[in-house]
């Protein structure tokens, strides 16, 4: 646990001027933030562009034909006995093409996994490309004197390693001390509107559901769903819209979770209603996600849903989990060593109360 979890979940003593925040936003962000009851104190500079519009269209609507061609049809393209229903394909492709105007091939339509992912990576990384970090560490293998010296003198870089890897051959690490040509081919403006408008669809849901959310991501919410209250979310298959990750074509009745846990960010467990056969065992369907550790062997079963939950009730527990790990030094040898590595809980963003619910740091009662 960090200091801030540890010591600051006490009342709140700062004035109004202590508690401003000091940033860079949006525009849009700031327009919703003041819906919500912020105010702008003070504004020491501003951006201010010409609105273009679908600057990515063409590309955008070439991979989602792909990507949505490799999803599969949906669950009411089939019918009762599991046989395609050809007219209510026909009627998916138009009402896609009537959505999105993108006109799929209903004979490409076709679940593959590994077609989806490299679609969706090829979506999400052209806007990625414009905000990419233009001065990364540079590797090279010098076996001249001469090209040596002229880049330990050259006063544009800062060498930051040198290993002779052997009598002849030098390795080395530099980076430019400053970018002074902005590539062509970036735009952290785009790169930052796009990642502010995601934030704000993640708002609206997150706004809509309140107490009911038990954990969320850049892009996923796992909540609490209540028909009362309206905290139903509507799921679909077009650009923007929520997806069901429990959902499975395959499946004959529907699946949803019945325990979870979390300890922090991307790392969390669930049992869902299911059971499934593991080991001549019939045992409940368990999903596990922690980042930072590969689930297999010894790891696999000690990292579990009951262990999770248990790190969530005592916060001082520790799993202690060991590995092989191939590692390259500078010198350009292969070490193999046992590294262990411990789970723990790590959640240190807001003040978690004695029932499990949370409020900021400096949230007071009004």
């Amino acid at each position: 646990m960090s200091y801030f979890a540890d010591n600051l979940c006490g009342v709140c003593t700062h004035d109004e001027e202590e508690r401003v925040l000091y940033g860079t936003w949006t525009s849009i962000e700031i327009q919703e933030a003041l819906k919500h009851g912020y105010r702008v104190k003070e504004v020491y500079e501003v951006y201010n562009y010409r609105q273009r519009e679908k600057i990515f269209d063409t590309y955008v609507n070439t991979f989602m034909k792909l990507k949505q061609e490799s999803s599969g049809l949906p669950k009411n393209c089939y019918e009762d006995q599991g046989n395609v229903d050809k007219k209510k394909v026909n009627e998916y492709v138009q009402e896609y093409f009537n959505h999105e105007g993108v006109q799929l091939d209903a004979s490409k339509i076709s679940y593959n996994p590994g077609q989806r992912t490299v679609m969706k990576a090829l979506l999400n990384s052209l806007w990625g490309k414009l905000a990419q970090n233009e001065n990364v560490p540079v590797v090279s293998f010098i076996d001249r004197f001469h090209d040596l010296l002229e880049m330990v003198n050259d006063s544009s870089i800062e060498v930051t390693s040198l290993d002779f890897i052997s009598d002849d051959v030098a390795r080395t690490t530099h980076r430019k001390l400053s970018s002074l040509v902005t590539l062509p081919n970036r735009n952290v403006v785009i790169a930052a509107f796009v990642t502010a408008y995601a934030r704000l669809e993640l708002f609206k849901v997150l706004h809509k559901l309140g107490s009911d959310v038990l954990y969320y991501d850049t892009d996923s919410v796992i909540y609490v769903e209540n028909i009362e209250k309206g905290h139903v979310l509507e799921t679909g298959c077009y650009l923007g819209q929520l997806t069901d990750e429990l959902y499975d074509k395959k499946a004959k009745s529907e699946k949803w979770i019945e325990m979870f846990c979390a300890t922090g960010p991307k790392s969390y467990s669930y049992r869902t209603n299911e059971y499934i056969n593991e080991d001549d065992e019939k045992k409940r369907d368990e999903i596990v996600h922690v980042k930072g550790f590969s689930l297999k062997g010894d790891t696999k079963k000690k990292i579990t849903f009951d262990s999770i939950e248990q790190c969530v009730q005592d916060r001082k527990k520790k799993i202690t989990t060991f590995y092989t790990e191939f590692t390259r030094s500078n010198n350009q040898t292969i070490n193999v060593q046992q590294v262990e590595k411990k789970f723990k809980f790590t959640f240190d963003k807001r003040i978690i109360r004695n029932d499990f619910t949370t409020v900021p740091y400096g949230y007071t009662e009004t």
